[in-house]
């Protein structure tokens, strides 16, 4: 039975010789990390200064047409040598910066040796040409040389299987123009179609936001076309414009588009600030064109944040569903972020599926120990899932690490209730009272704990009645005043708890049904149908608001009422 690979590189102790060759690339190209806008600005800059001093030697050679070379035209020899080295090094410094900036997962494939053998057999071919003097041939090494070039590119897992036509495109442009500038230097119209290649080529591949593959197949073409400054001088604008243009084209481009690291980071920084600005339609429409660009360059799966960005911008939007399979990708990238861990709990905890945000609360947890706010949302969802234990440990965690005292000691204090310890229940909530004496939850605790052994009384004077006063709209503290009078069958107490919940919330459904209920066992029928003529307007689709009304009307219609 075959072993899987990754077993097998363990034991022999070692790993494969295309990881070793990809680890090499990878360690190498961090050197550049960061500074990719550097790298392409001084390629830039040497294919101008080339530019430039061949300019200038041509205007020496007009001056002394006719005569031997002058001292200075063998100094700008010398420097075009020096720049043609140069830029054939920075093809390859090109390649180790496309590493850091393209999002692609790249393997190396079987494709690269045979491009390295390619741009080597070029270079090799045109040094043969111009020792020789055979231009036509010196072009068509560069030409093959320049194809090399897109090999290893498409071997590296810089470019697509889909994108490597556009990238044939422009490098065979390229090297036809050098080849036609070498064989028919007299005649622009040749240029046509070379030139409408490199613009296709180039195009296409901006378009598709594939960094850098232009500029690193022009510093190519322009350092081996470039080697002419040993013999013939003058051939070197064949290099000049076939190399030149891609180098120039793609790289201005690749600056302008802010397409690198850098550029992308500038757009987070714009999504973060318009979500903290409370801007979250920007922050939707800026993550969405993230997504979007980095799709086109097959990169979605590169980077956690523009998912959770995304995700954040949603549950701004009021959208938790959309927003929660959002953050289940961006952990799919990035499984080791807590804060991935916790946001994604807030959002199960919002909906009410306690058993999902304690399952992501206890990751965070587990991932970042130190995380007050994790240890005391772990315990309430355990609270609410009725594992009083383990939400005694976790309210006691977050209480050590110095979460908020007040949450923290009011969860303890119903835990202590429900585990039966009524006594030191009651103590623990006289200690939060002392802390925030105007805050009303702990009075609804303690008219809770009362509630359920049944003392009633006591659940509505220390509890319930004290939490409506300190806050008069608590709908929830007149609800359980309603409950206690309702135990004790105290109807006109039932009925003035109801009319405050209806002063809150005059829509209330439930409240009004109470009370048109309770009102109708009073005989008082008037108010009770004012109450359910109000209940079938909020809902006309309240079957037993109907039926009740019409039993209310017999028993007006009894009465003699009108």
């Amino acid at each position: 039975m075959e072993e899987p690979k990754e077993k097998t590189k363990q034991m022999v102790g070692g790993s494969s010789s295309d990881d070793v060759s990809e680890n090499w690339f990878e360690r190498l190209s961090v050197k550049f990390k960061g500074r990719s806008h550097d790298m392409v600005r001084l390629g830039l800059v040497i294919i101008i200064f080339q530019i430039l001093i061949f300019a200038i030697w041509k205007y020496i050679e007009m001056q002394n047409e006719g005569h031997s070379l002058v001292p200075y035209q063998e100094i700008i020899t010398y420097l075009g040598m020096v720049c043609s080295v140069i830029l054939m090094i920075w093809c390859c410094v090109g390649i180790l910066v496309s590493i850091n900036v393209h999002p692609m997962k790249r393997e190396i494939s079987k494709g690269t040796p045979g491009g390295l053998l390619l741009s080597i057999g070029g270079l090799a071919v045109t040094g043969f040409s111009i020792n020789y003097e055979l231009m036509w041939l010196g072009g068509i090494g560069t030409a093959v040389g320049g194809i090399g070039i897109l090999f290893i590119l498409h071997g590296l897992g810089l470019l697509p299987k889909e994108h490597v036509a556009m990238g044939m495109l422009l490098a065979m442009g390229s090297g036809l123009a050098v080849i036609v500038t070498l064989s028919k230097p007299e005649t622009s119209l040749w240029l046509l179609g070379p030139l409408l290649m490199i613009g296709l080529g180039m195009a296409g591949l901006h378009h598709n936001r594939v960094q850098l593959v232009g500029f690193v197949i022009g510093c190519y073409l322009s350092g081996v076309g470039s080697l002419y400054w040993l013999n013939d001088p003058a051939a070197t604008a064949s290099a000049l414009l076939g190399g030149g243009l891609p180098l120039l084209g793609s790289g201005s481009l690749f600056l302008i588009r802010r397409s690198d690291t850098e550029g992308m980071e500038s757009i987070f920084q714009e999504g973060e600030e318009a979500l903290e600005d409370g801007d979250t339609s920007k922050a939707l429409e800026i993550y969405e064109k993230l997504l979007r660009v980095k799709q086109r360059e097959g990169g979605v799966l590169e980077d956690s944040r523009m998912w959770a960005g995304k995700a954040r911008a949603l549950l701004a939007h009021k959208q938790p569903d959309r927003a929660l399979t959002y953050f289940s990708i961006a952990q799919e990238i990035a499984p080791l972020d807590d804060k991935l861990w916790f946001e994604k709990g807030r959002i199960y905890q919002r909906l009410g599926h306690w058993a999902g945000a304690a399952k992501c609360y206890q990751r965070t947890t587990e991932l970042q120990y130190i995380h007050s706010e994790a240890w005391l949302s772990l315990a309430k969802c355990k609270e609410k899932l009725g594992k009083n234990e383990a939400a005694k440990e976790a309210y006691q965690m977050a209480l050590d690490q110095g979460s908020d005292k007040f949450d923290t000691m009011l969860g303890q204090g119903r835990i202590l209730a429900k585990q039966g310890d009524i006594k030191e229940s009651l103590k623990t909530l006289e200690t939060i009272i002392e802390i925030e004496p105007d805050n009303p939850r702990p009075y609804m605790v303690r008219g809770d704990i009362y509630f359920n052994i049944e003392d009633y009384e006591r659940a509505e004077t220390l509890g319930y009645s004290i939490a409506v006063q300190k806050q008069p709209d608590l709908i929830k503290g007149w609800k359980c005043l309603y409950k206690v009078y309702q135990a004790q069958d105290k109807v006109d107490m039932m009925i003035m708890s109801i009319s405050r919940i209806l002063e809150v919330d005059e829509e209330n459904e439930e409240a009004l049904w109470n009370r048109s209920e309770l009102n109708y066992r009073l005989k008082k029928y008037t108010e009770a149908i004012a109450d359910i003529h109000t209940l079938i307007s909020v809902n006309p689709q309240h079957k037993k608001a109907r039926q009740f009304k019409a039993l209310i009307l017999e028993k007006i219609n009894e009465k003699g009422w009108n």
